[in-house]
C-alpha cells in the first residue's frame, strides 16, 4: 500500500537565515522553522518575530552574532503524475529577502508588535504549472476541539537543523502543560512539556486527541461524534521559557488566534 506524505508535513518548512552584504558575501547561518499559511489566495510564511530580527523580544538583546536579512526556505509540493494517478513529491529552495530597499521590512507584525513573537512573511512561491502546495490552515482538523492539560501535541520543525528524508520536518512529541483556555504570563500563550531544541522556533504545534469526542455533548452520542483520533492546529512554538531548571523543559506556544489578529491588523 502506498503511503503519502500528509499535508501538515508538506506545509512545514525549514528556514536558513543569513545576512547578505552589498558585495553579495554572506555572514552567519542559523536554522529555524516555519510553515506556510494561506490568506485571501496569498501565501505567507509564519514564524517567530525573534527569527526575523535576531533579537530577544523580552530582553532586546541580540540572540546570535548577526541580524538576518535573507531567508532560504525549503518547500515541498506535489506534481500530478501521468502514471497510476499518483503524485510526485517535489521540493525546492526559495530565497526570501526580508527587507525592501534595505530598510523597510516586509513581514507583517501583530498590533502589539514584538510583544507577540509571531510574524507573517509574504512570499511568491513561484511554483511550476499544476503544482499543488499545502498550507497548515487548509487541513482536515477537528476545529471544535481544543486540547486539555496533559493531552498530546507535536511540534513540527527542524530541531538543531535536523530533517527527515526530502528535508521533511521532525514531529517532536510533547504534552500540553498549562490550560490553553487561559493566558500564561498575561499573554496569548500556553506551555508545552518537551525538550525544545534550537531550530524549533517558529514551528507549527498540532494537538492530538484520542478516544471519543463529541462536539455536541449530551446523554447520547450525536451523529457527529468522532471515534479514534483527531487533531487541530493550536499555535506557534517560540522556544523554552528558560535555559536551566524546569524552564528548560517547558516551551511557549503562541495561540493560533494571534495569526488571525496579524492579518486583521494589516488589512
Amino acid at each position: 500500500m502506498e503511503q503519502k506524505i500528509d499535508g501538515i508535513t508538506r506545509s512545514s518548512i525549514m528556514i536558513e537565515a543569513t545576512r547578505v552584504h552589498e558585495d553579495k558575501t554572506e555572514v552567519g547561518s542559523a536554522v529555524m522553522s516555519g510553515f506556510l499559511w494561506k490568506h485571501k489566495d496569498e501565501s505567507f510564511v509564519i514564524t517567530n518575530w525573534h527569527n526575523v530580527t535576531g533579537i530577544n523580544p523580552d530582553t532586546n538583546e541580540y540572540i546570535g552574532s548577526f541580524t538576518p536579512n535573507q531567508f532560504t526556505i525549503t518547500i515541498k509540493y506535489h506534481l500530478p503524475s501521468e502514471t497510476k494517478g499518483l503524485n510526485d513529491v517535489m521540493g525546492g529552495k526559495r530565497k526570501l529577502n526580508l527587507y525592501e530597499n534595505d530598510d523597510k521590512h516586509i513581514w507583517l507584525e501583530h498590533p502589539k508588535g514584538k510583544a507577540v513573537d509571531v510574524v507573517a512573511i509574504p512570499i511568491d512561491l513561484k511554483l511550476p504549472d499544476k503544482a499543488i502546495i499545502s498550507y497548515i490552515n487548509d487541513q482536515d482538523y477537528e476545529l471544535n476541539w481544543l486540547p486539555d492539560v496533559g493531552d498530546e501535541c507535536f511540534i513540527i520543525g527542524h530541531p538543531e537543523g535536523f530533517s527527515g528524508p526530502l528535508e521533511t520536518p521532525v514531529w517532536k512529541r510533547g504534552s500540553v502543560a498549562t490550560l490553553p483556555l487561559l493566558d500564561y504570563d498575561n499573554k496569548p500563550v500556553f506551555l508545552v512539556d518537551t525538550i525544545g531544541n534550537k531550530g524549533l522556533s517558529g514551528a507549527a504545534v498540532i494537538g492530538r486527541g484520542k478516544g471519543i469526542f463529541d462536539s455536541n455533548p449530551g446523554k447520547r452520542l450525536s451523529p457527529d461524534a468522532i471515534f479514534g483520533s483527531w487533531s487541530n492546529f493550536i499555535g506557534v512554538y517560540a522556544g523554552r521559557i528558560s535555559k536551566t531548571g524546569i524552564g528548560s523543559q517547558l516551551g511557549r506556544v503562541w495561540k493560533k488566534s494571534v495569526i488571525d489578529e496579524i492579518f486583521k491588523h494589516n488589512t
